[in-house]
C-alpha cells in the first residue's frame, strides 16, 4: 500500500513544485531576478530550502497515514515475522518490520531525488506543464 501511495504522491509533488520554479521563466522575470542583489544567491536557496522541507514534511505526512491505514487493516501483530511470510522467494533474514524500514528510507530517498529533478527542469522547459508530463513518465 505504501508503494502505491508513493507514487501518487511523487506525482503530487511535482505538481506542487513545478509552478515555483518555472515562474519566472514563462513570465520573462528570470534576467531580473538574476540581475538583482539577492537574486543570485538568496533567492534560490530560499525556495530550494521551503521545497525540501515541503516536500519531506508531506513525505512523512504520508508514511505516517500509511502506517495507520495499515494498522487498521492488519493490525500490529506480525512486525517480527520474517519477510518470507509475505514473498516466499526473498533469501534475505530480514523481519517485516526491516522491510518497512527499509520501505520508508527508499520512499524518502525517492522524494529527494523527485524534488531535485523537479527543480532542476523548470530551467530547461521554461514552463511547467513540460515538467509535469516529463516527471509523471520517469
Amino acid at each position: 500500500m505504501m508503494y502505491s501511495n508513493s507514487i501518487y504522491f511523487l506525482l503530487g509533488i511535482s505538481i506542487c513544485i513545478s509552478p515555483i520554479f518555472s515562474g519566472e521563466y514563462t513570465t520573462n522575470v528570470a534576467p531580473i531576478l538574476l540581475a538583482s542583489r539577492y537574486g543570485k544567491n538568496k533567492l534560490p536557496i530560499a525556495k530550494m530550502i521551503s521545497v525540501y522541507l515541503f516536500g519531506l514534511v508531506v513525505g512523512f505526512g504520508l508514511i505516517i497515514i500509511s502506517y495507520f491505514e495499515i494498522m487498521l487493516l492488519w493490525g500490529s501483530t506480525g512486525g517480527r515475522g520474517p519477510f518470507q511470510l509475505l514473498f516466499p522467494f526473498v533469501p534475505y533474514p530480514i523481519t517485516i518490520f526491516q522491510a518497512t524500514i527499509i520501505l520508508v528510507i527508499s520512499i524518502m530517498s525517492a522524494v529527494v531525488l523527485t524534488i531535485g529533478f523537479t527543480t532542476f527542469l523548470p530551467s530547461k522547459f521554461k514552463s511547467p506543464f513540460w515538467v509535469i508530463i516529463l516527471v509523471a513518465f520517469v
